[in-house]
């Protein structure tokens, strides 16, 4: 018998915003963020670390699909490279 109740993961709505590459507006498949480089220290107290779109000058690229996010978001290991 199992106990305690069965995870699961909240329902996101898909978001819809315009791609970078060919224009359209589509639901997002994949995000690319480019973050400025910052004097501070490393933070990695959650509480108070602001989210990647509130940071000024971080500029954030929506795709649509994974052909028009480019050969960055494609993942090029071997079967070998992993650990086992």
């Amino acid at each position: 018998m199992p106990r305690g109740r069965k995870q699961t993961r909240p329902f996101v709505a898909p978001i819809r915003r315009k791609c970078a590459t060919c224009g359209s507006v589509k639901t997002v498949v994949a995000k690319h963020f480019d973050m400025p480089m910052s004097d501070k220290p490393y933070q990695s107290n959650h509480e108070n670390r602001p989210s990647r779109t509130e940071v000024k000058g971080a500029i954030v690229k929506n795709y649509c699909s994974w052909e028009c996010a480019g050969p960055k978001f494609e993942n090029h290991y071997d079967e070998e490279q992993f650990i086992r």
